[in-house]
């Protein structure tokens, strides 16, 4: 259920031998957002994992997301997860 997103992020170069970034303009990115799991809930937010990725990108990234609601039914939970991420990363 991965879906992309097209979104304008700032860039950096790291240097890892010298402990050293230089910022960079901004960029316009195809983000893809893979959820994984609902990881808590407890009747008033849950929370949904995700994995995130981009073209040519080095490494996987993960986070987590969480939203407020009343569900507890973990059949309809992820799904409900995946809008309301969906929804916030429209706002962002």
């Amino acid at each position: 259920m991965s879906f992309t997103v097209t979104r304008k992020l700032t860039t950096k170069t790291l240097y890892p031998q010298l402990g050293i970034t230089t910022s960079h303009d901004d960029t316009t990115v195809e983000v893809t957002y893979s959820p994984t799991t609902v990881t808590d809930t407890n009747g008033e937010t849950a929370t949904i994992g995700f994995n995130i990725t981009i073209p040519n990108g080095d490494v996987t990234g993960y986070n987590t997301f969480s939203w407020n609601t009343s569900n507890t039914d973990y059949s309809t939970l992820f799904d409900e997860g995946v809008a309301q991420l969906k929804l916030a990363l429209a706002d962002s």
